[in-house]
């Protein structure tokens, strides 16, 4: 994890291996973050179409939203975007916003984009996209 608490690195663990992965917050506006999440390639770089098949999604999932806990302490009038590099992934990701529901609702706000106009969260409806931020 880098000092600025804009990168975070850790690793995925299981039958196929060590894989590194990365979480990246970049502002692309004031106050105004994409989050991208992937495995780190052989030069380096995040690569968000890569799938590791480890059998650890839960607990990289996990890993994953406790930076977004991390950035937005540090950062707290920022909001953070989400979407998966594929609709698939964006699906996985709402569904572990909704497992996890009762605690991200106590300390973050959350909104999903659906055909391009943002509403607040509600499990079972499919977004396009995610925007964090904290209460």
């Amino acid at each position: 994890m880098d000092t600025t608490r804009t990168e975070f690195e850790f690793y995925s663990e299981g039958p196929r291996g060590r894989t590194l992965k990365i979480v990246v917050y970049l502002e692309v506006e004031e106050d105004y973050f994409n989050l991208s999440f992937g495995d780190v390639d052989s030069f380096g770089k995040l690569n968000d179409a890569a799938r590791s098949d480890n059998g650890d999604t839960g607990k990289i999932l996990m890993t994953v939203g406790h930076t977004v806990f991390n950035f937005l302490e540090a950062f707290p009038g920022a909001r953070v975007y989400i979407e998966g590099s594929t609709p698939s992934r964006t699906r996985l990701y709402q569904m572990a916003i909704s497992r996890r529901w009762d605690e991200i609702t106590l300390c973050f706000d959350v909104v999903g984009r659906i055909q391009g106009d943002w509403a607040p969260f509600e499990s079972g409806r499919n977004f396009e996209a995610f925007l964090i931020s904290k209460k």
